[in-house]
């Protein structure tokens, strides 16, 4: 895809790709912007012996997320068109966007607070939704963990006080016990960002994609 973003911001081209009856083959494809200034042309994919059908698609948004309003889906080219464009829909619209902030992790947070947030402020209570509910996984965010330091960790843990907020800790065997708001802004990221790519940011379920916003204190 080419994005125009100035004066305004406009699709200039766009191009979907993917499987068919006979390989792969561009399912969507636009062409020259079209004189009528917000508007740009595109064909898709149908399959049959011949041109491809095409239409005028409004240029401010996405072509593909308008593929389903223009073709009718009655050839199994066109079904290939469609059923890649909503894989890419779907794709699209389950991105989980972390931007770590270290200093909102070193707080006690809610235990119930478990799904995972775009400042991962609630990290503790995210990876123990992770430790209840999840063993294996917790120990592969342990394991992940130990290759990360130079040093021993005995366990991963998370501290729960009377008042029912979480906060979470490793025990380092001889070195003692290393609390949330004592651990390095580099640590904190790194068991956001893994924690976000083990179960997508959603608390257990695994994403199909995860963005990263630009590191902060």
């Amino acid at each position: 895809m080419t994005i125009q973003v100035e004066p305004e911001v406009r699709i200039v081209k766009e191009r979907l790709t993917g499987p068919t009856a006979t390989g792969i083959k561009p399912l969507l494809i636009s062409g020259e912007p079209s004189q009528r200034g917000h508007h740009i042309n595109a064909a898709w994919h149908n399959g049959k012996p011949g041109r491809n059908p095409s239409a005028l698609f409004l240029n401010d948004r996405l072509l593909t997320a308008r593929l389903a309003l223009r073709a009718s889906g009655d050839s199994e080219g066109e079904t290939h068109a469609l059923w890649a464009g909503a894989a890419v829909l779907t794709a699209l619209t389950g991105v989980f966007h972390l931007d770590p902030v270290p200093h909102l992790m070193r707080r006690y947070v809610p235990a119930r607070d478990t799904h995972l947030r775009r400042t991962a402020e609630n990290l503790s209570a995210a990876i123990g939704s992770v430790q209840r509910h999840d063993p294996e996984l917790f120990g592969t965010l342990v394991e992940l963990l130990r290759g990360l330091v130079d040093h021993d960790i005995e366990r991963l843990l998370v501290t729960r006080p009377e008042l029912g907020d979480v906060m979470l800790a490793f025990d380092e065997d001889a070195l003692g016990t290393t609390p949330a708001r004592e651990m390095s802004d580099g640590m904190l990221r790194f068991l956001a960002i893994t924690t976000s790519l083990l179960t997508g940011g959603d608390g257990l379920e695994l994403g199909p994609t995860v963005s990263f916003g630009p590191a902060r204190s």
